[in-house]
């Protein structure tokens, strides 16, 4: 049983001649098929496959083929850039992730170091201050005591020797 009916078969022939008298397959003509031997329709040939184009050479099918295995190593060399690249993207990325949250625990040992500082610092200028006002005014007691005895010295006109009053505050 045939796959085609005859008018089929027909168009198809007629098609093929006509592609090969365009020069479609190669600038080839129909002159280069009269050496062929005839078809056996038997065997389970069609007429047409006369006129399919010519197989490639050893050469040119070797060429083609290395040709498809450079681009996909080329694509597999791209994707596997890619992934390279993105995965030394996402190890610098977790890396200053890490690098960032020490900076930040750092920073944050700091600042409570500072603010203890702090804290011990005002107290201790709390207290000074505090001593300081408090020595302020046992000089100005003293200082007045001295000008008391000072003025009570000179009305009596006589030199009494004391001692110093200031080395008593220490």
């Amino acid at each position: 049983m045939r796959k085609y009916s005859e008018e089929e078969t027909q168009r198809i022939l007629d098609e093929a001649r006509h592609n090969l008298e365009r020069g479609r397959w190669g600038g080839r003509g129909t002159t280069a098929f009269a050496d062929d031997p005839p078809i056996n329709d038997d065997a389970g040939k069609s007429d047409t496959a006369a006129f399919e184009p010519p197989l490639e050479t050893r050469n040119q099918r070797d060429r083609r083929e290395l040709a498809l295995q450079e681009e996909r190593f080329a694509r597999e060399r791209r994707r596997h850039q890619r992934e390279t690249d993105s995965e030394i993207a996402r190890r610098l990325q977790a890396s200053a992730d890490q690098r960032v949250a020490e900076l930040e625990s750092r920073l944050a040992e700091i600042v409570r170091a500072t603010t203890t500082s702090l804290d011990a610092l005002e107290v201790e200028l709390s207290r000074t201050t505090r001593e300081n006002s408090e020595l302020k005014t046992k000089q100005a007691q003293l200082e007045t005591a001295l000008a008391e005895l000072r003025l009570t010295l000179a009305e009596r006109g006589r030199v009494l020797d004391l001692p110093n009053p200031l080395r008593a505050v220490n």
